[in-house]
């Protein structure tokens, strides 16, 4: 599934908002410094450790370094031709199917039925497409969030508690430490920007995937 990736980006600022609660930056200019550190930093050793070893210590990176991650986490993933390309290659084009998100919220259960039929697979339960998942959350406090994800509390639920049990009391204390999150104000100067850097992607995608993708290059 693809998503339009000027909105990608910035729906995953939101998340990591409400997941890790450590970007403590300006939303504009977490985007725009993720982009500028792309420019002539990509192969960077940094970025390579980076793309090598995902379990980092987030909440310790000096600030060129949480650029770098800005960048992995934010940017990179909102790249699609390289990706659709080496699967196309790897499996054939006829054996990948790519779902365009928009068509995904537009019609749910078209899009469902499109991709059964292209597994081959038939509808056996009916599905709810009512029900929706990762509401826009933020973390109350960070500290909370910060020991939750410490490793020695980890060893030690596991050392002394069952998975399942862990698991919900994590997951309990998780929800308790949540709060409403307002919409994130993403400045239009800061998505013509995002949108200059995605254009010339999102016009190879979509010669690539025979899909019309011209909404994805307004702003």
């Amino acid at each position: 599934m693809i998503r339009n990736p000027v909105d990608r980006a910035i729906s995953h600022y939101h998340m990591q908002s409400k997941l890790e609660c450590f970007d403590r930056i300006d939303v504009n200019e977490s985007l725009r410094r993720a982009i500028e550190y792309s420019k002539d930093r990509e192969n960077d050793e940094i970025l390579e450790w980076m793309y090598d070893d995902w379990d980092i210590d987030i909440y310790n990176l000096s600030d060129e370094m949480m650029d770098a991650w800005r960048y992995r986490d934010y940017i990179k993933p909102g790249l699609y031709y390289e990706v659709i390309n080496a699967y196309n290659r790897t499996f054939g084009k006829n054996n990948v199917h790519v779902i365009v998100f928009d068509d995904f919220i537009k019609d749910t259960k078209k899009e469902m039925e499109r991709l059964l039929s292209f597994l081959e697979l038939e509808m056996e339960h009916d599905i709810d497409y009512t029900i929706k998942s990762n509401s826009k959350r933020s973390c109350r406090n960070v500290f909370i969030r910060k020991a939750l994800n410490n490793r020695r509390l980890v060893h030690f639920l596991k050392a002394h508690m069952n998975i399942q049990t862990g698991h919900k009391l994590k997951t309990w204390i998780n929800r308790l430490n949540e709060k409403s999150h307002d919409d994130i104000r993403v400045d239009e100067e800061t998505r013509k920007y995002l949108l200059d850097y995605y254009r010339s992607d999102i016009i190879k995608v979509s010669e690539l995937i025979e899909y019309d993708l011209s909404d994805w290059l307004r702003i």
